[in-house]
């Protein structure tokens, strides 16, 4: 079965996968604070026979223990992959983290 997975680019020079979506899953999301000030929501999923990152600058997510909430409007699509496809790379700043990290997502 397909599978959308999120990889991290780590300190120590490797990809290190931080979650995986299939096509029975809810959509997943990433917020980027961006240095203007600005604030965009990427939201993905996993459709089976591609995956789709979508970006939204009118939008939220929210995380409280294991549930997350997410609203976005206005969404662009910013990179359908499939299987074979190469990694879709970005740098986002979120919340949590202190400086901007390197994501990427594979089709597998």
């Amino acid at each position: 079965m397909a599978t959308l997975s999120i990889e991290a680019y780590s300190p120590d020079g490797r990809w290190t996968k931080i979650g995986s979506i299939g096509p029975a899953d809810l959509p997943g999301s990433l917020s980027d604070n961006r240095p203007d000030g600005g604030r965009d929501v990427y939201v993905f999923k996993c459709l089976g026979p591609l995956s789709v990152i979508y970006r939204s600058d009118a939008g939220m997510d929210i995380e409280t223990g294991s549930l997350r909430e997410i609203a976005a409007s206005g969404s662009e699509v910013v990179k359908e992959l499939r299987s074979g496809s190469e990694p879709y790379e970005m740098r986002v700043k979120t919340d949590k983290s202190p400086e901007p990290r390197q994501i990427r997502f594979v089709h597998v």
